[in-house]
This record gives structure tokens, sequence and C-alpha cells, in this order.
């Protein structure tokens, strides 16, 4: 899944400073973002990798929520209009994704084509997550 040179610049990432973790959703968050998604999902066979992760076809997955929840890491989870200004700019046309924010700013510990290497697979993410910390 990552190359070796790719896990040591994200094991480093991890190693140096305390961190805030960002999982970006690849859609808005409001009543009509959701529905849009969901039109461009069941009709356009448009995905959000991050979304499948977290989510079954209209809950969070428990599976996810109790990872979550056990997780020592500090996870925020955001939709495109939920972001910082900074996040944004950021993450603008890269989404979805899992970006950091250490002392030295943000950093892409998945890009979208990485989360797709996930399938959806809740244990596969947070491994990957574990292998980095």
């Amino acid at each position: 899944m990552l190359n070796e040179t790719r896990f040591m610049e994200r094991f480093e990432l991890f190693t140096k400073e305390e961190l805030m973790i960002y999982c970006i959703y690849n859609a808005n968050g409001s009543i009509l973002g959701e529905f849009k998604y969901f039109l461009k999902k069941y009709f356009y066979g448009l995905k959000c990798s991050m979304c499948e992760i977290t989510h079954n076809s209209f809950t969070k997955k428990k599976e996810w929520e109790r990872k979550l929840f056990n997780s020592k890491l500090k996870l925020e989870i955001l939709h495109l209009d939920e972001q910082p200004e900074s996040l944004s700019k950021f993450s603008n046309g890269k989404t979805p994704c899992v970006i950091k924010k250490g002392q030295d700013g943000y950093k892409f510990v998945f890009t979208k084509d990485e989360l797709e290497e996930f399938n959806g697979n809740v244990d596969l993410f947070f491994e990957a997550l574990k292998k980095l910390n």
C-alpha cells in the first residue's frame, strides 16, 4: 500500500510533535450538501473514499465509532464546509484526504488515492494510522 520512503516520511510526521489529524470528506455537511452527495453517489457513481470508511449507506459504521472512541490520536472529521479557512486552502481540490497539523503547518497523511486503497475498511485505516504513530 505505502512504499517504504513514503512510510518513513509519514512516520516522522507522527514522532516529532503533538498533532491534530483531520479526516476530510469530499462533501458539504449541510442537509443540502448531504443530499447532493447522495444523488451523486447513487445516480452518478461518485464516491468519497473517506465516507466509505466512516459510513454505511445511511449511518456511521459502528466499527468506525468504536475505533474513533478508543483511538489515542486527536482526530477530527470534517466536511468541506466545516474546515477552518487555512485548512480549506491547503486541501482545496484534494479531498477526500487525511491531513495532519503540527508546528510546521499542514501535511498530507493520506491522499485521495491512498484512501481509496482502504476500500472502506475501518480496520485497515486505523492500522495504517497506528503504523505511522
